[in-house]
């Protein structure tokens, strides 16, 4: 009876490593649904619905393709200066695109939410050898109990030129000095 109580305790050890196995891999009926959280997908393709007995641990991914207008950095959101903010201090900015004329600036910062973080106003200095553009932020007026969620917002302003840039540098009016 010995042998018979191994053979079967090596069968179900067998066993168990093999659907470990086969799970770790991805492997899976791609019919059931059971695809295994590890299961590589393909651009664009979701991973198979989760079985309810799954490990919460397990990862789950989706793979955007280059294509899909989600996947793809919109680049930031466009905002317009609301003069009137409260508690308004200068910001620093990320980056500046200058258009093909060298008239206009795009500015563009990352940022907080409205009504938290609003742009109040831009000013800009123009000098023979450097444009400064400095930014200022506040929040809105009023009530000022509303709760403010620390998340980035990727935003833009378009400053324009008195001149062409030219080769003037542009320098962040808000950034420390060295």
């Amino acid at each position: 009876m010995r042998p018979i109580l191994v053979a079967v305790i090596l069968a179900l050890l067998l066993g168990a490593c093999a659907r470990l196995s086969s799970t770790e891999a991805g492997a899976g009926d791609p019919g059931t649904g059971d695809a295994g959280a590890s299961e590589p997908v393909g651009c664009g393709q979701s991973p198979a619905e989760v079985p309810a007995d799954a490990d919460p641990d397990d990862p789950v991914s989706y793979t955007p393709c280059d294509d899909d207008p989600g996947a793809i950095d919109p680049g930031p959101t466009p905002v317009t200066p609301r003069p009137g903010m409260v508690d308004v201090r200068a910001r620093e900015f990320d980056s500046v695109e200058v258009s093909d004329d060298g008239l206009t600036l795009t500015v563009a910062f990352y940022s907080g939410v409205e009504p938290c973080y609003v742009l109040d106003r831009v000013e800009v200095e123009e000098a023979a050898g450097s444009v400064t553009v400095t930014l200022y932020e506040g929040h809105e007026p009023g009530d000022e109990d509303f709760a403010c969620i620390e998340i980035a917002v990727y935003k833009s302003v378009a400053v324009s030129l008195d001149e062409p840039l030219g080769d003037r540098e542009v320098v962040d009016g808000a950034a420390p000095r060295e």
